[in-house]
Protein backbone atom coordinates (compact mmCIF):
# COMPACT_ATOMS: atom_id res chain seq x y z
CA UNK A 1 0.00 0.00 0.00
CA UNK A 2 1.09 3.47 -0.62
CA UNK A 3 1.83 5.63 2.33
CA UNK A 4 0.67 9.20 2.48
CA UNK A 5 3.55 11.98 3.21
CA UNK A 6 3.70 13.95 6.23
CA UNK A 7 4.20 17.35 6.24
CA UNK A 8 7.53 17.83 6.81
CA UNK A 9 8.35 14.69 4.53
CA UNK A 10 6.36 16.63 1.55
CA UNK A 11 8.44 19.81 2.75
CA UNK A 12 11.41 17.91 2.08
CA UNK A 13 10.57 16.76 -0.93
CA UNK A 14 9.71 19.89 -2.68
CA UNK A 15 12.68 21.47 -1.12
CA UNK A 16 14.79 19.22 -2.61
CA UNK A 17 12.99 19.38 -6.09
CA UNK A 18 13.71 23.10 -5.80
CA UNK A 19 17.21 23.34 -5.43
CA UNK A 20 17.75 20.39 -7.89
CA UNK A 21 15.69 22.89 -10.47
CA UNK A 22 18.36 26.02 -8.92
CA UNK A 23 21.22 24.12 -9.41
CA UNK A 24 20.65 24.08 -13.34
CA UNK A 25 23.83 26.06 -14.58
CA UNK A 26 22.08 28.46 -16.48
CA UNK A 27 19.56 29.33 -13.90
CA UNK A 28 22.62 30.10 -11.57
CA UNK A 29 24.44 31.98 -14.38
CA UNK A 30 21.58 33.82 -14.53
CA UNK A 31 20.80 35.12 -10.72
CA UNK A 32 24.35 35.55 -10.69
CA UNK A 33 24.38 37.66 -13.73
CA UNK A 34 21.70 39.94 -12.81
CA UNK A 35 22.91 40.31 -8.97
CA UNK A 36 25.96 41.73 -10.42
CA UNK A 37 24.90 43.95 -12.56
CA UNK A 38 22.05 45.00 -9.56
CA UNK A 39 25.49 45.68 -7.64
CA UNK A 40 27.64 47.45 -10.23
CA UNK A 41 24.67 49.69 -11.42
CA UNK A 42 24.48 50.46 -7.89
CA UNK A 43 27.86 51.38 -7.43
CA UNK A 44 28.45 53.28 -10.24
CA UNK A 45 25.20 55.47 -9.18
CA UNK A 46 27.17 56.38 -5.90
CA UNK A 47 30.09 57.25 -7.74
CA UNK A 48 27.69 59.49 -10.09
CA UNK A 49 26.41 61.24 -6.78
CA UNK A 50 30.22 61.57 -5.73
CA UNK A 51 30.81 63.32 -9.05
CA UNK A 52 28.20 65.68 -9.07
CA UNK A 53 29.38 66.89 -5.09
CA UNK A 54 32.68 67.88 -6.89
CA UNK A 55 33.46 71.80 -7.14
CA UNK A 56 32.06 73.45 -10.17
CA UNK A 57 35.75 73.54 -12.20
CA UNK A 58 36.88 70.51 -10.47
CA UNK A 59 40.74 69.88 -10.04
CA UNK A 60 41.56 66.95 -12.71
CA UNK A 61 43.96 65.59 -10.76
CA UNK A 62 41.80 65.14 -7.74
CA UNK A 63 42.67 61.67 -7.30
CA UNK A 64 38.94 60.85 -5.70
CA UNK A 65 37.29 62.66 -8.24
CA UNK A 66 39.37 60.75 -11.16
CA UNK A 67 38.32 57.49 -9.22
CA UNK A 68 34.53 58.11 -8.73
CA UNK A 69 34.68 59.11 -12.73
CA UNK A 70 36.05 55.96 -13.69
CA UNK A 71 34.21 53.60 -11.13
CA UNK A 72 31.44 55.17 -12.68
CA UNK A 73 32.42 53.70 -16.21
CA UNK A 74 33.86 51.27 -15.35
CA UNK A 75 30.60 49.54 -12.61
CA UNK A 76 28.37 50.66 -15.69
CA UNK A 77 29.86 49.04 -18.24
CA UNK A 78 30.80 45.42 -16.74
CA UNK A 79 27.30 43.93 -16.61
CA UNK A 80 27.47 44.51 -20.33
CA UNK A 81 30.83 43.15 -21.06
CA UNK A 82 31.73 39.36 -20.62
CA UNK A 83 33.36 38.42 -17.56
CA UNK A 84 34.92 34.89 -17.06
CA UNK A 85 32.26 33.10 -18.95
CA UNK A 86 29.36 34.58 -17.83
CA UNK A 87 26.84 35.96 -20.42
CA UNK A 88 26.31 39.74 -21.30
CA UNK A 89 23.47 41.50 -19.55
CA UNK A 90 20.71 41.99 -22.56
CA UNK A 91 21.14 44.94 -23.89
CA UNK A 92 17.22 45.00 -24.42
CA UNK A 93 17.61 46.78 -20.87
CA UNK A 94 18.65 49.98 -21.85
CA UNK A 95 15.60 52.52 -23.15
CA UNK A 96 16.03 53.59 -27.23
CA UNK A 97 15.96 56.89 -25.66
CA UNK A 98 19.57 56.53 -23.63
CA UNK A 99 21.31 53.95 -26.29
CA UNK A 100 23.12 56.89 -27.44
CA UNK A 101 24.75 57.28 -23.83
CA UNK A 102 24.73 53.73 -23.17
CA UNK A 103 27.04 53.11 -26.07
CA UNK A 104 29.07 56.38 -24.97
CA UNK A 105 29.64 55.44 -21.49
CA UNK A 106 30.76 52.00 -22.80
CA UNK A 107 32.75 53.24 -25.62
CA UNK A 108 34.41 55.42 -22.68
CA UNK A 109 35.24 52.20 -20.42
CA UNK A 110 36.46 49.93 -23.51
CA UNK A 111 38.38 52.65 -25.30
CA UNK A 112 39.88 54.57 -22.50
CA UNK A 113 40.07 53.25 -18.92
CA UNK A 114 39.68 49.23 -19.58
CA UNK A 115 42.22 49.63 -22.65
CA UNK A 116 44.33 52.58 -23.86
CA UNK A 117 43.94 52.47 -27.70
CA UNK A 118 45.66 55.14 -29.67
CA UNK A 119 43.58 55.66 -32.62
CA UNK A 120 42.19 57.60 -34.85
CA UNK A 121 38.47 56.58 -32.92
CA UNK A 122 36.80 59.90 -31.84
CA UNK A 123 36.53 59.12 -28.47
CA UNK A 124 40.09 57.33 -28.16
CA UNK A 125 41.32 60.71 -29.84
CA UNK A 126 39.64 62.57 -27.08
CA UNK A 127 41.21 60.89 -24.20
CA UNK A 128 43.74 59.14 -24.87
CA UNK A 129 46.99 60.70 -24.27
CA UNK A 130 49.07 61.72 -21.74
CA UNK A 131 49.59 64.80 -20.18
CA UNK A 132 53.41 66.50 -19.19
CA UNK A 133 52.90 68.07 -15.85
CA UNK A 134 55.52 70.66 -14.78
CA UNK A 135 55.93 71.52 -11.29
CA UNK A 136 58.85 73.20 -8.94
CA UNK A 137 61.42 72.39 -11.76
CA UNK A 138 59.92 68.28 -11.57
CA UNK A 139 58.75 66.70 -14.11
CA UNK A 140 56.01 64.54 -14.29
CA UNK A 141 53.12 62.39 -16.59
CA UNK A 142 49.42 61.78 -16.01
CA UNK A 143 46.87 60.05 -17.89
CA UNK A 144 44.03 62.20 -19.16
CA UNK A 145 40.57 60.47 -18.51
CA UNK A 146 37.65 61.95 -19.91
CA UNK A 147 35.25 64.00 -17.23
CA UNK A 148 31.20 63.50 -17.91
CA UNK A 149 29.69 66.59 -19.81
CA UNK A 150 26.74 68.17 -18.34
CA UNK A 151 24.42 66.41 -20.43
CA UNK A 152 25.96 62.63 -19.57
CA UNK A 153 25.94 64.16 -15.78
CA UNK A 154 22.70 64.69 -16.29
CA UNK A 155 20.92 61.80 -18.35
CA UNK A 156 22.46 58.98 -16.63
CA UNK A 157 20.36 58.75 -13.50
CA UNK A 158 17.67 57.69 -15.71
CA UNK A 159 19.79 55.59 -17.76
CA UNK A 160 20.83 53.92 -14.47
CA UNK A 161 18.01 53.54 -12.84
CA UNK A 162 15.92 52.34 -16.23
CA UNK A 163 18.29 49.44 -16.43
CA UNK A 164 18.17 49.28 -12.84
CA UNK A 165 14.58 48.80 -12.77
CA UNK A 166 14.84 46.04 -15.42
CA UNK A 167 17.61 44.11 -13.73
CA UNK A 168 15.14 44.12 -10.66
CA UNK A 169 12.32 42.50 -12.47
CA UNK A 170 14.06 39.91 -14.06
CA UNK A 171 15.93 39.22 -10.22
CA UNK A 172 12.54 39.02 -8.79
CA UNK A 173 11.02 36.50 -11.98
CA UNK A 174 13.92 34.61 -10.98
CA UNK A 175 13.24 34.66 -6.79
CA UNK A 176 9.80 33.44 -7.80
CA UNK A 177 10.84 30.98 -9.57
CA UNK A 178 14.15 29.54 -8.12
CA UNK A 179 14.49 30.63 -4.76
CA UNK A 180 10.87 31.58 -3.38
CA UNK A 181 10.32 27.70 -3.62
CA UNK A 182 13.55 26.65 -1.43
CA UNK A 183 11.14 28.62 1.81
CA UNK A 184 14.34 29.81 2.99
CA UNK A 185 14.32 31.61 6.65
CA UNK A 186 15.43 35.41 6.93
CA UNK A 187 19.23 35.63 7.02
CA UNK A 188 22.31 36.33 4.20
CA UNK A 189 22.90 33.48 1.42
CA UNK A 190 25.89 33.99 -0.81
CA UNK A 191 25.81 32.86 -4.35
CA UNK A 192 28.90 31.68 -5.84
Amino acid sequence: TRRREDGATAQRRRTAEAARQMTRKADIKRFWLLAHAWQSLRLARDAHALILGAPRYPNPEDPILKSAVTTMYVAYARPFRENRGLPRLEEVSVPDRLSDLHQRLLDYRDKTIAHKDKTEDAVAALVNHVAIVVSDGKCGVCPVIHFPSADELRRFPSLANAVLRWVESEMDKSYHQHIKPLHLHDGRYVVD
